[in-house]
C-alpha cells in the first residue's frame, strides 16, 4: 500500500475538497477513460504572461549508484521542479526498462530531490552495465529538459 502526504503551495496538508474531486476525476479518466497523462499536464500548464517570471537556475544532477542497496540500483535526481516533474522522471525510468521498487520524493522550492530504488524490469536485477547507466542518465536529462520548457511568452509589443 502506498501512503502519500500531499501538501499545497504553502506546505500545509492539502484538504481542499474541490481540488481532491478534480484529482479523483482526472485519475479516473486516466485509468478508465484512456486519457493521456501528458495531455492533462499540458491542459494545466499556466498561460504565458507578458512578463516572464524569472526563476533561479537549478543545475541537474543525476547519480546512479550500486553501493547503496544490496538488491537495487539507487538513482538520485536533482533538478528544476515544474508541472508534471515526477511523472516525467518516472516515465523516463519506465521507458528505460526499469521497475521502481521505492521512491523518495521531495521538493525544495523550485528544485526536486528524488531518490529511486530500481531494478531491471525484465531480470529484476541491479543495472550494472556502464552503457545502460549512461543511457538512463541521458533519458533523465531529456526528462528534465521537458520539465524546464516554459510556454512561449506572447510576442513583445513594440
Amino acid at each position: 500500500m502506498d501512503v502519500l502526504y500531499v501538501t499545497d503551495e504553502t506546505g500545509a496538508l492539502c484538504d481542499d475538497v474541490e481540488r481532491w474531486q478534480r484529482v479523483r476525476r482526472d485519475l479516473h479518466e486516466v485509468i478508465f477513460g484512456g486519457h493521456d497523462v501528458r495531455a492533462l499536464f499540458d491542459k494545466r500548464r499556466p498561460a504565458p504572461s507578458l512578463v516572464p517570471r524569472t526563476r533561479p537556475e537549478v543545475r541537474v544532477e543525476i547519480n546512479v549508484r550500486n553501493d547503496q542497496s544490496p538488491s537495487e540500483t539507487v538513482i538520485d535526481v536533482f533538478g528544476p521542479d515544474g508541472l508534471g516533474a515526477l511523472y516525467r522522471i518516472a516515465s523516463a525510468l519506465a521507458d528505460a526498462g526499469l521497475e521502481i521498487h521505492l521512491a523518495k520524493v521531495s521538493t525544495q522550492g523550485d528544485r526536486v530531490a528524488d531518490g529511486f530504488y530500481v531494478v531491471d524490469a525484465v531480470t529484476g536485477q541491479k543495472v550494472t552495465e556502464p552503457s545502460r547507466t549512461a543511457a538512463i542518465r541521458e533519458s533523465l536529462h531529456a526528462a528534465f529538459a521537458e520539465i524546464g520548457e516554459r510556454p512561449k511568452a506572447l510576442a513583445q509589443i513594440v
